[in-house]
């Protein structure tokens, strides 16, 4: 790539970055989707990318980009990452109501996630997957208590949407165990909550179950009330 096409593509990131750190998240997509036909971006602008897709409702852009992020970061063996990545393919895949695809990929990130040993948030956020297990049977009790788990991780972790997400879940079981109006039951499938800061630079969109249209509507004020945020070098783990 030269000359002009090297401006081009400067141009393009620096006003997809501009626009994502705006939370202008269309015209982020926009202008990182040109920059990335006319060379392929780097990884920290890829997870950008990724994330402004998710967050404009292009799912299925959204998708295949998630897939490149996690190659990415297994070539480079950064397997956090990449179980990290695998952990949101998963969620976005069980909130599209694709259990199988979103089952493997969950299997994946534990597996990768695992494989490392240290302690990290990731191990708080392959807790969420569980806590569902336990509402979806009516397992109260056990999903409070793992709720409570993931948000003490967060809290170690300083992660502090993990412990947003945990004590959502707490809040949740509260609300299930009382008499609920006909109609009303645990969604088994996870729906958008919030884009919380995951990524070294950039915040993807976290998908995790909403128990109830209460809830959802909860959700839907905190996400057009939030944005990313930045990640502090060393505050959230192992980031291998």
């Amino acid at each position: 790539m030269k000359g002009t096409s090297q401006a081009d593509q400067r141009g393009a990131l620096a006003k997809g970055r501009s626009s994502y750190e705006g939370r202008a998240w269309d015209t982020a997509y926009t202008a990182l989707a040109a920059a990335d036909q006319l060379a392929p971006l780097e990884i920290d602008d890829l997870e950008r990318l990724t994330w402004s897709a998710g967050l404009t409702g292009r799912d299925q852009d959204y998708l295949r980009l998630l897939e490149r992020v996690y190659q990415a970061h297994l070539e480079a063996r950064r397997e956090i990452r990449a179980g990290r990545t695998a952990f949101w393919l998963g969620m976005r895949l069980f909130s599209l109501g694709e259990a199988g695809r979103a089952g493997g990929w969950l299997a994946r990130a534990q597996r990768l996630i695992e494989h490392q040993g240290d302690p990290c948030v990731e191990q708080g956020y392959l807790l969420l997957p569980e806590v569902h297990r336990h509402f979806a049977t009516a397992d109260w009790t056990g999903g409070h208590d793992t709720a409570a788990r993931a948000a003490a991780i967060g809290e170690r972790f300083e992660e502090t949407d993990l412990v947003a997400l945990g004590r959502n879940m707490q809040d949740a079981r509260c609300c299930f165990r009382a008499r609920s109006p006909p109609g009303w039951r645990w969604s088994t499938r996870p729906c958008w909550l919030r884009p919380p800061a995951t990524c070294p630079r950039s915040s993807p969109v976290s998908s995790i179950a909403a128990p109830s249209p209460v809830a959802r509507t909860r959700s839907s004020t905190i996400a057009r009330a939030s944005g990313p945020r930045p990640w502090p070098a060393g505050a959230r783990g192992n980031r291998s």
